[in-house]
């Protein structure tokens, strides 16, 4: 990839921009509470539409909870009563009312599943259950328009006093899962310093939010991006991006960091080695299946690595094939 320019921003610039976007930001947001207004009634409904048909379907789970429970420790069948049987089947062992072959509803269970696992499992999965999405679902209900995001949205349902669904039932806030740069940036920061302070007293240099500006030829508008850290040592220059989760990973977002800062590299004249790397907040087992085509550090082992590898600590960095 090439660029016809290709600037770092000034602290004074980088200040600048984010005024900037956050005045923006705030614009859109009171012109989004304008149209929202409108809508107020409407939105509402849906809100409690949506939880109202959450709470429904888990009463609708404890009872069925119940029946379960019933099966394992009374052997009895929830619909007719009648005593449960066991018999094997081609894969395995069964619980099985005998009416179960006479209509819907009967119990049937697997002799292997009767253990506190599962047990303690049926009652973990018996909870009121909001989607992720339920701000889009009340936009599609009430069919809000596209420049009232969901992020604004959130906020409006807040200032009014209704709380964050997702948040009264028991799962993350939903501001840590939805766009709005605003929102994302300050979530995001904390983990950023965070790595930023355990990589100062490895790294000769450790930039935070590093701006960058340029254009791709002459005619083209100018662009902006900000890399959240960027650390060095006589070696190397590493382009480091924080993410909470590995999903988050996103290969042409760090391809395009990497070739702007190899090109103003190439500029200056460093001939130093540049590598991507992700740091990611949590290192639960299923981001072991990212090590064949992704290295990444989990947060809480980035700490263990660089203290292993005190001199010009080298980290296990992400190859894209652009790079030498």
């Amino acid at each position: 990839m090439k660029f016809s320019e290709v600037k770092f921003l000034s602290s004074h610039e980088r200040e600048i921009w984010l005024k900037n976007i956050t005045r923006k930001y705030e614009n859109d947001l009171r012109q989004s509470f304008n149209i929202l207004e409108l809508l107020k009634s409407q939105i509402l409904d849906a809100y409690h539409s949506i939880e109202n048909d959450a709470i429904k379907i888990f009463h609708e789970d404890k009872i069925k909870l119940r029946g379960r429970l019933k099966l394992i420790n009374e052997q009895i069948c929830d619909k007719c009563g009648a005593k449960i049987e066991r018999t094997t089947g081609p894969y395995g062992d069964y619980l099985i009312c005998p009416n179960y072959h006479y209509g819907e509803g009967h119990s049937k269970l697997s002799y292997s599943y009767i253990n506190d696992e599962y047990i303690q499992r049926l009652h973990n999965n018996c909870h009121v259950r909001i989607r992720s999405n339920w701000l889009f679902q009340i936009r599609q209900i009430v069919d809000v328009p596209e420049s009232a995001k969901a992020s604004h949205l959130l906020q409006y349902l807040l200032v009014n006093g209704y709380e964050d669904l997702r948040l009264k039932y028991g799962y993350r806030e939903t501001n840590k899962t939805i766009g709005g740069f605003v929102l994302a940036s300050s979530n995001a920061n904390e983990t950023e310093l965070k790595t930023c302070d355990i990589l100062e007293s490895h790294f000769d240099t450790v930039i935070h939010q590093l701006g960058i500006k340029y254009k791709l030829n002459e005619g083209s508008k100018m662009e902006y991006r900000f890399i959240d850290i960027l650390a060095s040592n006589e070696q190397a220059v590493y382009i480091i991006e924080v993410k909470r989760d590995a999903m988050f990973f996103d290969d042409n977002q760090i391809s395009l960091y990497y070739n702007l800062v190899k090109h103003a590299m190439a500029e200056r004249h460093d001939n130093r080695r540049l590598y991507p790397v992700f740091v990611v907040q949590e290192d639960p087992s299923y981001l072991k299946k990212y090590n064949e085509s992704v290295n990444y550090l989990a947060l809480d082992n980035l700490k263990t690595w660089l203290t292993r590898h005190t001199i010009n600590p080298v980290l296990p960095v992400y190859r894209l094939q652009s790079a030498n």
